[in-house]
């Protein structure tokens, strides 16, 4: 529906009444907003839901208003009664994942007719058939089971959960070590968990190999202390460097590469 289609269908009901504040008033929509309506203005997709529903189907009790906290509590009890995550109950009752989200975070203080369309959806029998078809959706594999798969999985290929999760990140499905501790307990499910599934069927790529430690300095340390009879911890005095035998040790076997090698080199060249 358009603008066009709503401002005229809202004037044929508004020419029922004597003038447009007791149309306003009736609707449960102030005089100015009801004008901007029938100027062209489009309200919300679930405000404009509302007031089709008053306006043709007759329905004409009273707009709850409620405030913020109100509704982010109905939606948190309803919610709860069905067993439905956030995701899930907006399918079912036909909202945009946002609004349930924004609802329950209390972003904002709700508009009489927004609040009443989402109370009234709330307040409709739940089919039986649609609750257990979203809830088969969203849990297509238990947590416990996808846990143990995972698990199986990483210790099979002898992964940390990190590695893991770089693993899994090079197969297409982005994910953290802290998210793999989480689906290994079973807190929740990844939103595809069936493609989760999948990948722990195939082999994980092979880890980059670490490059060799650049070992031509720690020679040329060598060298420049023998050179001088000296042992590491001398040579560690003769070039003013604060540390202990056990750093030096690291520098000559090419473990560790100092900060400041040019200015050690330096240093090296002005010891006699």
């Amino acid at each position: 529906m358009n603008a066009v289609d709503f401002s005229t269908r809202l004037a044929a009901w508004c020419a029922k009444y004597p003038n447009q504040s007791i149309a306003a008033a009736e609707l449960g929509a102030s005089y100015g907003t009801l004008t901007g309506w029938l100027g062209g203005r489009m309200p919300c997709a679930l405000t404009r839901a509302a007031v089709l529903r008053r306006i043709e189907y007759g329905t004409m009790e009273p707009v709850r208003a409620v405030s913020a906290a109100e509704l982010a509590a109905e939606c948190r009890m309803w919610r709860g009664r069905h067993g439905l995550s956030q995701i899930n109950a907006a399918e079912l009752l036909g909202l945009p994942r946002e609004t349930i989200r924004s609802v329950e975070a209390m972003g904002h203080e709700p508009k009489p007719l927004f609040s009443d369309e989402i109370l009234h959806r709330m307040g409709q029998p739940v089919d039986a058939e649609a609750l257990a078809e979203v809830k088969r959706r969203e849990r297509p594999v238990e947590p416990a089971v996808l846990a143990a798969a995972l698990r199986r999985w990483r210790k099979r290929h002898r992964m940390t959960r990190d590695r893991a999760a770089d693993a899994l990140t090079k197969m297409g499905f982005f994910t953290t070590g802290r998210t793999i501790w989480v689906w290994e307990t079973a807190r929740m499910l990844p939103r595809q968990p069936m493609a989760l599934m999948r990948m722990l069927e195939a082999k994980p790529p092979k880890p980059p190999r670490k490059p060799k430690p650049d070992k031509s300095f720690g020679r040329q340390l060598r060298a420049w202390r023998r050179g001088r009879g000296l042992t590491q911890v001398q040579a560690l005095a003769a070039l003013g460097v604060p540390g202990d035998q056990a750093k030096w040790s690291d520098w000559e076997r090419g473990k560790k590469i100092p900060k400041n090698v040019p200015e050690l080199i330096a240093k090296m060249e002005a010891v006699s």
